[in-house]
């Protein structure tokens, strides 16, 4: 009479068929596919929101200083009289960081009074280092200037430059480590400077054939012209020297899985391709945000996240400078172009001549973002 309640308990003590298991990971598996790339992207929305919340402050720090620098943003000491290939680094390039890091601008050696008033250092992070010196009444903070996104996909330092010696907090740094390259010290060449995430709009200036070229960056300066971008991609290769870097652009160079700066599509001048790189991954994007785009710093203190490098004035692009038709930028002449009446845009140079590129005096909205 017993039989049927141990019948029942032997039932119940039974365990799930492989079939049951299968199933109820089959469903498990189909969550974590659903839900992962979700997760991917709310996590890259809140590193896109902390680099611009970055950028923002940079900003208000720059704007600090210019109010107390004659309306000057950050600009490193410099001889404009410069010309290309007087000197070893050279000093007109821009693109060189970390060269006498110890030293002050115009410093040849270790002491207040400089020596070489006019001595160019060819670094124009140098110039917007000095929003990090001061100790707590600095202008900026040294994690401000690595994004997250940078940080997990591109190892860029998590804590930021070195204001100070750690093996002396006595003295300080004047410049970037242009040896941080590829995610630590290197003795060798790399790809990818990470002791900051950010490029910078060019300050200094040259002699060009007898002409000055570069720009002046200043509060009166158009608003929204670029001031500051997440890393320009055609910085994609460091020459390791001395304990000092120099950014250039090599075409060859592939630093992650979505392409580079190539050779432009079929059909496409090189400004229409700038400008279509919208909408999904592209090698003309910034490489901090997984190539879809880059946040902007403006003159202005505004930042935005920019879908495309043309994000400059009208449409400028903020990676290179405009083509030069004898002292003018060429003009776009098809009138079926979105950027029809408008400057159109010219690759930067490759090797050493990247540290060179500079837009004319007279090209006062034409925005120029490197290393």
């Amino acid at each position: 009479m017993f039989r049927p309640s141990i019948e029942r308990s032997r039932r119940s003590d039974r365990g799930f068929t492989l079939v049951e298991l299968l199933v109820v990971i089959a469903i498990i598996a189909m969550l974590i596919a659903i839900l992962l790339p979700a997760l991917a992207r709310a996590r890259e929305a809140a590193y896109r929101t902390a680099c611009g919340s970055n950028l923002s402050a940079i900003g208000r720090g720059a704007i600090l200083y210019a109010n107390t620098n004659r309306d000057f943003f950050p600009t490193a000491k410099h001889d404009a009289t410069a010309t290309p290939g007087a000197g070893t680094p050279d000093p007109a390039s821009c693109s060189v960081v970390g060269f006498n890091r110890e030293f002050r601008d115009t410093e040849t050696t270790l002491n207040p009074t400089p020596s070489t008033p006019k001595q160019n250092n060819g670094s124009n992070l140098r110039g917007w280092f000095k929003l990090l010196q001061g100790g707590s009444k600095s202008y900026a903070k040294n994690k401000q200037f690595t994004c997250m996104s940078g940080q997990k996909s591109q190892n860029h330092s998590a804590n930021g430059p070195e204001v100070v010696n750690p093996n002396d907090e006595s003295r300080e740094f004047f410049d970037f480590r242009g040896n941080y390259v590829d995610g630590g010290i290197q003795n060798n060449n790399g790809k990818e400077l990470c002791d900051l995430s950010y490029s910078f709009q060019v300050t200094l200036q040259y002699t060009k054939g007898g002409t000055v070229v570069g720009q002046t960056l200043t509060t009166s300066s158009n608003p929204v012209m670029a001031m500051a971008a997440d890393r320009n991609p055609y910085s994609n290769e460091v020459e390791v020297t001395g304990g000092y870097g120099i950014v250039k652009f090599n075409r060859a160079n592939l630093v992650d899985g979505y392409g580079k700066p190539v050779t432009l599509p079929a059909n496409l001048t090189y400004t229409e391709a700038l400008r279509k790189a919208a909408g999904g991954r592209s090698g003309y994007n910034s490489r901090n945000h997984d190539r879809q785009g880059q946040n902007v710093l403006y003159v202005g203190g505004g930042v935005t996240f920019a879908a495309n490098p043309k994000a400059g004035v009208d449409g400028d692009s903020i990676w290179g400078t405009w083509q030069d038709n004898g002292g003018v930028p060429l003009i776009d002449t098809d009138k079926t172009s979105a950027g029809y009446g408008m400057p159109l845009d010219v690759e930067p140079g490759e090797g050493i001549d990247y540290g060179l590129t500079r837009s004319l005096p007279t090209w006062q909205t034409d925005s120029l973002l490197i290393p």
